[in-house]
C-alpha cells in the first residue's frame, strides 16, 4: 500500500466519522422537541377541563402492598408499607404519535404536571 493511498483511507475514515459526529450532535433529539412542544403554554398549577360540563378531573386511585412489617395476632394488628398510585387524564398532555415518530409515551418531571389534591386520613 502506497503513502498516498494510506493516506486517502485515514481521511476517508475522518471524513466519515465527521459526519457522523455531526449527524448525532445536530440532529433533534425526539423526546426533548416533544416535551418542548406538548409543555408550550402548559400551565401546571390551572386544573385540565378535559370532560365536558361539570368539569369534573376523577382520579384512578391504587394501593399496592410494598411491604409487610408486622402481623400481630393477639392484638389484630397489621403495620404495612404501602404504594398510593394515582391516575388521572390530562387533556393538554395529548399529542399525535404519527408527527413524533410513534412516540406514544415520555416520562415527565413531576413538578412539570398538574396534580390533583388528594387526602389521606387514618380511621
Amino acid at each position: 500500500m502506497t503513502l498516498i493511498t494510506s493516506m486517502q483511507i485515514q481521511f476517508n475514515h475522518l471524513f466519515i466519522a465527521a459526519v457522523l459526529i455531526i449527524k448525532v450532535l445536530g440532529s433533534d433529539n425526539l423526546g426533548d422537541r416533544l416535551m418542548k412542544d406538548v409543555f408550550d403554554g402548559y400551565q401546571q398549577d390551572v386544573r385540565p377541563l378535559c370532560d365536558p360540563y361539570p368539569y369534573t378531573v376523577t382520579p384512578d386511585l391504587g394501593i399496592a402492598i410494598r411491604q409487610l412489617i408486622e402481623l400481630n395476632n393477639p392484638e389484630q394488628k397489621l403495620t404495612t408499607s404501602i404504594w398510593f398510585r394515582t391516575r388521572w387524564k390530562d387533556c393538554r398532555l395529548l399529542w399525535n404519535v404519527s408527527d413524533y415518530q410513534n412516540l406514544s409515551r415520555i416520562i415527565v418531571p413531576i413538578d412539570r404536571i398538574w396534580i390533583p389534591d388528594l387526602t389521606l386520613y387514618e380511621k
